[in-house]
């Protein structure tokens, strides 16, 4: 198969997409494949010819790479791509219409308020202690927890709305659940073993994720069958919610009482050798070339006229 894979581009996450190309490209060549390589950083996707391939692979992450954007410029040329369309990629990565979204599908999700950078200190503060501390501070569309963080009072609030508004124009004050955190990797009718993370530091930002070793990740951990169930019930029904299709990951609290709340759905996963879906899916028993080419064939499947 002829494939394009395009990686890197120009959002914050730049660095992570090049790791998850790196892997990618590795594993599809394992399966035989042809595949060439185009960044959009350095080739612009809208002023570029794209060459001839049978399935564009997407290994971009953050802003005009899972936002939809990239996602309707290949629809507009009939191209198949891995993940999902445009408008559940739009809806996903943008957190408080996710937010919104969930709410309507009776999703649980943690309590937000949003903000701009127009809005005044005091008026973010206002709406915030309605929430109660702790919270977490995020700007709406980003990835990989950059310019998250936690809020334990006014003033650590105060320091942590300029960090999100570095990424995006609007941001969210969001209600910290307390509990563990989990990870739900999921490819259309497949649930790949559930993952509980447990990060070195309290707060499983950036840095724990990618470059921490100390972060550890418990790939399918003896649990109460109706925990379980709570953790695959509500990754799938936010899933669901925002159309996504293809693979996928949930990110989830379990609070205390045994009840799971979303945070976000991923709709283009980090597919870098530290990454949790590759972990999940070795587990299930799909190799990494295994999972790709799986990828690939869905995109081909999704696309036939």
């Amino acid at each position: 198969m002829n494939i394009l894979l395009l990686l890197g581009g120009t959002s914050a996450e730049r660095e992570i997409s090049l790791r998850s190309g790196k892997n990618v490209l590795r594993a599809l060549e394992a399966q035989g494949h042809h595949v060439v390589c185009l960044d959009p950083a350095e080739q612009p996707l809208s002023t570029t010819s794209l060459p001839d391939c049978d399935v564009v692979f997407l290994a971009l992450h953050g802003t005009y790479g899972e936002d939809g954007q990239v996602q309707s410029l290949l629809e507009q040329q009939h191209l198949p791509y891995t993940g999902s369309g445009p408008e559940a990629s739009r809806l996903a990565f943008h957190k408080l219409l996710a937010k919104k979204r969930f709410r309507d599908c009776d999703v649980a999700t943690p309590a937000c308020v949003a903000f701009t950078s127009a809005d005044t200190p005091e008026k973010i503060l206002l709406h915030a202690e309605k929430l109660g501390f702790p919270v977490y501070v995020k700007p709406n569309a980003q990835g990989s927890s950059l310019g998250v963080s936690p809020a334990r009072d006014r003033s650590q609030l105060l320091e942590a709305v300029p960090r999100a508004l570095k990424y995006d124009q609007t941001g969210l004050v969001e209600q910290a659940v307390t509990g563990a955190e989990w990870t739900v990797a999921l490819f259309d009718e497949v649930t790949f073993p559930l993952i509980f993370v447990e990060p070195a530091q309290q707060f499983y930002d950036y840095h724990a994720k990618y470059g921490d070793p100390a972060t550890r990740f418990h790939i399918d951990p003896p649990l109460a069958p109706e925990i379980r169930h709570e953790l695959i019930h509500t990754a799938r029904a936010a899933y669901r919610a925002v159309g996504a299709c293809s693979l996928a990951r949930v990110d989830l609290i379990l609070d205390h009482a045994g009840k799971a709340w979303v945070l976000e759905v991923n709709t283009l996963p980090g597919l870098t050798d530290q990454s949790t879906v590759p972990m999940a899916a070795a587990q299930f028993g799909w190799s990494m070339p295994e999972l790709c080419d799986r990828m690939c064939q869905a995109a081909l499947h999704r696309h036939l006229p």
